[in-house]
């Protein structure tokens, strides 16, 4: 699973600062997958698309 996880499309946001200090971002088939943009090989969180939703939506209120 390493090999399909190193090749998603991560992102960090727009309003990070140049040192990289963000969390990354990548879309999977099944989830949403986030780490330490600092880190790229850092463990990696997996949240189910449904509570990383509501999670944004708790976060943008």
């Amino acid at each position: 699973m390493t090999n399909k996880i190193e090749k998603l499309a991560w992102r960090t946001s727009s309003y990070s600062q140049n040192d990289g200090g963000c969390v990354a971002v990548a879309l999977a088939a099944y989830a949403v997958m986030a780490r330490d943009s600092r880190v790229p090989m850092s463990p990696e969180l997996v949240f189910p698309e449904k509570s990383w939703a509501a999670m944004v939506d708790c976060l943008t209120e």
